[in-house]
């Protein structure tokens, strides 16, 4: 981010031929319009921007809405799915029922699979939830299958999602924290950076070593905790890496290696992505890397980044206990609605099931039998 001290004014003066920005602004729109009023408000809808009385953009704009009204009659198509595939496949002869059943047929024998089957799809959508979620989620269901009316909830509907995605960070953060604090007892491993940075040689090296050269070429492969691959070129041909573009703890845990050297660099969040990333969130990356080569000619490193402490925004114990039974509740209630509509199985015996998954029963639901059954219970369920 820019600092604001450093805003020049000249770069927001009007063109010249005009004596204000506004007025600039005025002679812009004059010559722009949107779309068109078609395009703007059938559907599909394309809202842009165009030149006003362009020939060009007059004939583009006719040629899209030419377009907009095909794809309109194929959405309204009876045989939509049809014509699609025809035209993803059009060698293939694809045979569809004209009319499909409003109900689908279940055997007696899939009759007496559904039970679990439907304990297993809740189970599923909430064994990584905490208990607090399990025991509400569980309730919302028994109150919805008595016909208890659930009230109408004012509350912020994500909170629950941000109090559970902070909560979660903090305890991997937590194991990680704990993980280097048993490195420092650990003679396998020179400490680099105190509780955040440690290094353990695998290969000797016997060329030039590494000192404050801004770029290498190497060989390196980065794991999480739980040896879920980042990246990984290892195995390939050699990159060349400009230190100052990677993370802190790479660019300060390569320092010192020999060429040929293998090396294990163990770098806590502080020092890499911290915790508001794409990836794993709050856990510590297990780096292997081999020097290959030393650019000698390129910038010298320097101290370029800054190590700052990873910080998360407190959570209270109590107010996700509350947003977890409140949450939950209302799942289970929207789950039942969904569920009870259906003459095959009961409550009871769903819970009965979920009781065995509860306690480790095995399942695996991802089979196509499986899949089948699900799914022609669901349309069932919507129809």
């Amino acid at each position: 981010m820019r600092n604001s001290s450093r805003f020049d004014s000249r770069k927001f003066e009007p063109s010249f031929g005009f004596s204000t920005i506004n007025e600039e602004m005025k002679g812009l729109f004059e010559k722009l319009d949107v779309s068109s009023f078609k395009l703007a408000n059938h559907n599909p809808p394309f809202m842009f921007g165009r030149l006003k009385n362009d020939p060009q953009c007059d004939q583009f704009v006719k040629e899209l809405e030419n377009c907009q009204e095909k794809i309109n009659q194929l959405l309204t198509s009876d045989h939509f799915l049809e014509k699609v595939l025809h035209r993803i496949v059009p060698n293939e002869k694809i045979d569809f029922p004209r009319k499909l059943p409003s109900l689908l047929s279940i055997s007696n024998s899939d009759i007496k699979k559904l039970p679990f089957l439907v304990a297993a799809g809740i189970w599923n959508d909430i064994k990584e939830e905490n208990q607090d979620f399990q025991q509400a989620y569980l309730l919302g269901c028994q109150d919805c299958n008595s016909g208890l009316p659930l009230q109408k909830d004012s509350k912020d509907p994500f909170r629950y999602q941000e109090l559970r995605a902070f909560s979660k960070i903090q305890q991997k953060l937590d194991a990680t924290n704990q993980f280097f604090d048993q490195l420092d007892l650990d003679r396998n491993y020179l400490c680099f950076e105190p509780k955040q940075l440690y290094i353990r040689t695998l290969e000797e090296g016997i060329g030039e070593i590494l000192s404050n050269q801004g770029a290498i070429t190497s060989r390196y492969i980065f794991k999480s905790p739980d040896e879920q691959v980042w990246s990984d070129t290892f195995n390939s041909l050699p990159t060349q890496i400009h230190l100052k573009e990677t993370i802190p703890g790479f660019a300060k845990g390569v320092k010192g290696m020999s060429i040929g050297e293998i090396r294990q660099i163990l770098i806590h969040p502080n020092l890499a992505y911290g915790v508001f990333t794409t990836a794993e969130k709050g856990v510590y990356l297990n780096c292997k890397v081999q020097l290959i080569n030393i650019d000698n000619d390129s910038e010298k490193l320097g101290e370029h980044q800054i190590f700052q402490d990873v910080k998360i925004p407190a959570i209270s114990a109590s107010e996700l206990a509350i947003e977890s039974k409140r949450v939950g509740y209302r799942s289970g209630d929207r789950a039942w609605q969904h569920y009870k509509k259906s003459p095959y199985y009961s409550l009871k015996q769903v819970l009965a099931e979920l009781e065995t998954l509860e306690k480790g029963k095995e399942f695996d639901i991802s089979d196509e039998l499986s899949q089948n059954l699900f799914n022609r219970l669901h349309w069932n369920l919507y129809q």
